[in-house]
């Protein structure tokens, strides 16, 4: 095996005691190739910090979501409304549930800044003022709440594998 040095990445995953008790690591080497251990590293577009409180992968997501927002209210004049909630799932939705399974049990505030991307989105689709009931606009577009889209995913998966299983189980 060889590791291209400029593309691999390396961190130490664990909780804060254990990482002050874990002895410094400067650097270490994998496959003839020495790496330096970084504060947070970006796997398959997620990125992981240290103690995976996933704050800067919601921060990147938070980020992209409201680029992508600005974007579509700049054309939402010319959109059909119907074409408006497709672009806004297409763009918005897809990042927010973009690999959310990882998400579960993250902190209160990280689930507050996702939703208020999905409540801007949702706004946006319905050109409703922050004046309306969020839980109604988001009712409205059946879209389920942040909490419940983490829900559902970690739902679904584990209902697939098991489905998954026992049909490869019993079919021999």
């Amino acid at each position: 095996m060889c590791l291209n040095p400029t593309k691999s990445e390396a961190t130490l995953i664990g909780t804060s005691q254990s990482l002050q008790s874990f002895p410094s690591v400067h650097s270490f080497s994998v496959a003839s190739t020495t790496l330096t251990p970084a504060d947070m590293v970006t796997t398959l577009g997620v990125i992981l910090d240290s103690k995976l409180t996933f704050d800067a992968q919601v921060s990147a997501v938070c980020k992209n979501a409201h680029f992508h927002l600005r974007a579509l209210r700049h054309i939402r004049s010319s959109l059909t409304d119907d074409m408006d909630t497709s672009v806004a799932v297409a763009l918005i939705h897809s990042r927010l549930d973009y690999a959310n399974s990882l998400l579960y049990g993250i902190s209160a505030s990280n689930i507050l800044k996702l939703q208020r991307c999905q409540n801007a989105a949702a706004r946006l689709v319905l050109q409703q003022s922050s004046t309306h009931s969020l839980h109604d606009i988001i009712g409205r577009l059946h879209w389920l709440p942040i909490r419940a889209r983490i829900d559902f995913k970690i739902e679904t998966l584990t209902y697939n594998t098991l489905t998954f299983v026992i049909r490869h189980t019993f079919a021999n």
